[in-house]
């Protein structure tokens, strides 16, 4: 049965491959097949992954990840796959349409290193009309006569030259001292259509500007297209008159720039090329493959070529069978001596076999789990068991750690490097939150952060490909493992600190899911221990203590000086909180005094239960402190605590509360829901936070007493009008329009979302609260040209007033100003206003506004009611450029 369901897999795959075309990309994914058969998805995934080890299939590992007949390709475009792996339909694409002449695809690293240089060589040579001029700069022996003859090969394949026009070379270097002789030659080739001038920066100046008029003037209408190279730093060696004709200038990285993966890959194709030569096959050893990974060769390719043509002749010298085996001794001195010695347990005398070989894509394997990753969480979010997700994963990610600790080969003295300072920070992190993280997961955590630093411009294209699923798969863990996405959070924030590298949501993810495999209960340890005294370190001291003898960083503290406000203090405690999110108790151990009390000062805070145990001491803190670790509920740690001494202690068991922003509007409700439909599409994604419209007056009316508050957490309000109640934020639409809100609102939203969802917030929010943008929302009146007379009615008032009012009370009032208008126009006015005391004491401002605003009132047919006047006179009195006027 299992010979059969696989060869209908293969079947059904060679079928549906002959639809296959650049217009038409077959999405053949193992939900489909699985779909098409009656086989489950599992199944069809297991049998296609042994099509494709079997060569017999090809996997291109977008998402989700599909396969398509490796016969069935081949036979159509007519070309020979050597790979079966692909990360795009792009990358396919691109091969397929090669149609054999693969040109710059010949390039190792030409998807890599060498992907924006290769991108800009196309757009230079392939530009119509007469392409740009190009300079190619790196050191000797890197490839840029390479590079260049793939150029040509290109446009040739794509037509953009004919087959047939002659290339000329001139290398400037052999006419150094001699520049009569290159006068002479430039004469007769300079109306050649193709052109390429090696080591321009040997070329003497007054020779160089020769070439100018080469670059400013064209033969006719096909022009010529001209080519640079350069081995010195252009800025030394080449004229600046010469440069600023050249649009495009590349560095073509060293071989010590390139990825391990492009340099194994290089290694391979030089033996094989070698192999080719004496028509033999070649075996290598492990220690020879370590070497030549990780010498420094000044002559960069060039030398690196060399060495291993040398070497292989020492290994045939000595040949005892049909085929060479190139050994350590076979090398220079120089290279064997550079080579560290082999650690006893890496030892291994199979040797590589050059012909077959088979080059294991570290970025491939890395995708593949990926993408694998979100099929299953596709899956997770219908079936809802988190438990086989994060078992299911972890299969995933295991044989991928293997590959990174045992089989990859490193350059060691930077990954030792790295190694140390991972070290450091795991022992930190895992004391901190009293978790155990083996050897083996630091082994694991510096192979993947070193994978980063060598290939960080691959792994960002993918993540950025992927970036709405990623990121919705980060949030869902947060969600579900708060602990293990907080310990991940600080991972990566010391990771950041210490090395200059920002682990990226990929990244992230891995390691929360491991974190969850090395310590699964992480996520139940759900308590916060805090420790508050009075004294310049006396809370610090205890709190250390205890966390050294329990081997554990169990509390943190916070020293309140003699003389400082309480409130303060508590303001310091909320500030932990906000940092802890999953925190469900939190056991606040004070001294005596002003602290006892502190829960009546935190009775704002919701959906965390805290403890409060006064009269601390060492040896109270670690008792309390041990039975944190123990895993204790905190009503028994409170008891226990009092029965042990003579402290108080009680817990506060708070109710379970949504968190919620709310948007008001002395506008009226109408302007409050518009306010929040701005808002809420500048969100990257849903979050657990509802955004409610509130009535404003009934805010000013009743306070912290409202109704909404029993229900709702309220970690904001967002208006134009402040109800000014003390315990709830508010931020003023004026400030988020001129971006001074933003950091506050980035705190807020700092525990529901990741850094690549805060900086997709940032950009959503710059463009959607601009002063236009907010005003076309919150009313129905053309507001290009409302605005432009509210601007000439303000500028008319503050004239009138004698005195200039600061920005942020300008835009407020025209924000107001403008919804006060429509207000009038559609018939809303607020009557609800008591204003004849007003219209008695600032008769004299009632009359400026009148004055001010007459041309708007009478393009629009209304007038200003004395309750509207009033609320302008009120925003103005609180600008805080001038007193009360």
């Amino acid at each position: 049965m299992t010979g059969n369901t696989k060869d209908q897999i293969g079947k059904l795959l060679t079928e549906k491959s002959r639809e296959f075309s650049g217009n038409n990309r077959i999405e053949l994914t193992a939900k489909n097949i699985g779909d098409d058969l009656y086989i489950s998805r599992n199944l069809a995934s297991q049998y296609l992954n042994e099509l494709v080890k079997e060569e017999k299939a090809v996997k291109i590992n977008s998402w989700p990840i599909c396969f398509l007949s490796r016969e069935e390709l081949e036979k159509n475009y007519r070309v020979h796959l050597e790979k079966i792996t692909y990360q795009s339909f792009e990358e396919l694409l691109d091969v397929l349409e090669q149609t054999g002449t693969r040109d710059f695809a010949r390039a190792i690293g030409y998807n890599g290193s060498l992907g924006y240089c290769i991108e800009q060589c196309k757009s230079a040579i392939g530009y119509p009309g007469h392409g740009i001029p190009i300079l190619l700069c790196g050191e000797n022996g890197v490839g840029k006569n390479f590079l260049v003859q793939l150029m040509f090969e290109y446009a040739v394949n794509r037509e953009v030259v004919p087959k047939e026009e002659e290339v000329v070379w001139m290398n400037c270097s052999d006419y150094q001292n001699k520049p009569e002789k290159f006068r002479e030659l430039l004469a007769v080739q300079q109306g050649k259509r193709l052109m390429v001038f090696e080591n321009l920066d040997r070329l003497p100046p007054e020779e160089q500007e020769l070439l100018l008029p080469l670059l400013t003037e064209g033969l006719d209408e096909r022009g010529r297209r001209l080519v640079f190279t350069a081995s010195e730093k252009t800025e030394r060696k080449i004229l600046d008159s010469l440069l600023r004709q050249i649009p495009i200038v590349l560095q073509i990285p060293s071989l010590d720039e390139r990825s391990p993966e492009e340099r194994e890959e290089l290694i391979v194709s030089c033996f094989y090329k070698e192999s080719l030569k004496l028509h033999k096959d070649i075996y290598i050893s492990k220690r020879v493959l370590q070497a030549f990974m990780n010498y420094h060769f000044e002559g960069n390719i060039r030398q690196f070529r060399n060495s291993i043509a040398i070497c292989c002749a020492n290994a045939l010298m000595r040949q005892n069978g049909e085929h060479i085996q190139v050994m350590l001794y076979h090398l220079s001195e120089d290279m064997i001596a550079s080579l560290p010695m082999a650690e006893e347990k890496t030892e291994d005398e199979t040797l590589i076999p050059i012909r077959g070989y088979q080059h294991e894509n570290g970025l491939d394997s890395y995708f593949n789990i990926l993408s694998q990753i979100l099929n299953q969480f596709e899956q997770l979010e219908t079936e809802k068991n988190w438990n086989d997700f994060v078992k299911q994963s972890y299969y995933c990610v295991k044989g991928y750690y293997d590959y990174l600790v045992f089989r990859k080969i490193y350059a060691n003295g930077k990954l030792k490097a790295v190694q140390m300072v991972v070290e450091d920070v795991i022992g930190s992190v895992s004391k901190k939150y009293n978790i155990t993280l083996s050897t083996n997961w630091g082994i694991v955590i510096t192979r993947l952060i070193y994978q980063q630093i060598q290939n960080y411009v691959q792994i960002s294209g993918w993540e950025e490909q992927h970036k709405k699923e990623l990121n919705y798969l980060e949030h869902r863990l947060t969600e579900n493992f708060p602990k293990a996405a907080l310990v991940v959070k600080d991972l990566a924030k010391a990771v950041r600190d210490n090395l200059d590298l920002d682990p990226g949501i990929s990244a992230r993810i891995l390691l929360t899911l491991e974190i969850m495999q090395y310590d699964r209960d992480i996520h139940e340890n759900d308590m916060y221990g805090l420790i508050i005294c009075h004294g310049y370190s006396t809370a610090s001291s205890i709190a250390d203590s205890v966390n050294e003898i329990l081997d554990s960083r169990v509390f943190e503290a916070i020293d309140m000086p003699l003389d400082s406000n309480v409130v303060e203090v508590v303001q310091n405690v909320k500030r932990h909180i906000r940092n802890l999110p999953g925190i469900k108790n939190l056991l606040l151990l004070t001294d005596t005094g002003s602290l006892e009390d502190i829960d009546i000062r935190l009775d704002d805070v919701s959906n965390i239960n805290i403890g409060i145990i006064n009269n601390v001491s060492t040896a109270l803190a670690l008792e309390v402190g041990s039975r944190m670790l123990q895993r204790e509920e905190p009503e028994q740690i409170i008891r226990e605590a009092v029965l042990a001494g003579n402290p108080k202690g009680r817990l506060i068991k708070k109710v379970q509360k949504e968190a919620a922003i709310i948007f008001v509007s002395e506008s009226g409700i109408r302007s409050a829901e518009r306010m929040k439909k701005l808002f809420d599409e500048s969100m990257p994604r849903i979050l657990p936070i509802q955004s409610i419209v509130y009535d404003y007056y009934d805010l000013v009316k009743n306070q912290e007493s409202a109704e909404i508050f029993q229900k709702y957490d309220v970690l904001c309000m967002i208006g134009v009008f402040n109800p000014k109640l003390k315990e709830v934020p508010f931020i003023a639409l004026e400030d988020m329009i001129s971006g001074n809100s933003l950091e506050r609102l980035e705190g807020i939203f700092r525990n529901y979302l990741n850094e690549e969802e805060i900086q997709q917030f940032e950009s959503n929010f710059l463009k959607n609260f601009t002063l236009e943008n907010v005003v076309q929302y919150l009313t129905i009146l053309n507001a290009p040209a409302l605005l432009n007379m509210v601007e000439a009615a303000m500028q008319t008032l503050q004239k009138h007033m004698h005195r200039q009012l600061g920005g942020r009370t300008i835009c407020g009032l025209y924000i107001h100003i403008c919804c006060l208008i429509e207000r009038l126009v559609t018939k809303a006015e607020i009557t609800s206003v008591e204003y004849e005391n007003f219209e008695n004491e600032h008769r004299e401002f009632i009359d400026m506004m009148q004055s001010s605003f007459e041309e708007i009132c009478s393009h629009y047919g209304v007038k200003l009611p004395i309750g509207e006047i009033a609320y302008v006179y009120d925003y103005i009195k609180n600008d805080n450029r001038e007193e009360e006027f």
